[in-house]
């Protein structure tokens, strides 16, 4: 399978069927910003890279997305209550890659 074979869904609703209130949706809900890092398998090339981050920066509530090429690894800092851990997984795991770890700070 090649990486254009792999289709990000917009949305953790459309990739699970589940909904949010639209509060949880919004940068105004009082969530904390939360910054997590994940060890990534099989990331081989800078295509990656930028197939990870993009995935990962079009998740709403995710503020900020950092792919380290070198060790492997993403830190995504974002709003407590409006994006979650599971998308973060189904994002990158729809780029072709695997979540190996969560990594502590």
């Amino acid at each position: 399978m090649n990486h254009k074979d792999h289709i990000l869904p917009k949305t953790m609703t459309e990739a699970t069927g589940k909904t949010r209130t639209d509060a949880s949706l919004n940068p105004a809900f009082g969530g904390e910003h939360v910054i997590e890092k994940y060890q990534i398998a099989n990331m081989h090339c800078g295509s990656c890279v930028s197939r990870i981050e993009n995935a990962l920066n079009a998740l709403p509530g995710v503020t900020s997305v950092r792919v380290d090429f070198k060790s492997r690894s993403v830190d995504i800092e974002y709003l407590e209550g409006a994006a979650f851990p599971a998308d973060f997984r189904l994002a990158i795991e729809s780029t072709g890659h695997q979540v190996a770890d969560r990594l502590p700070l």
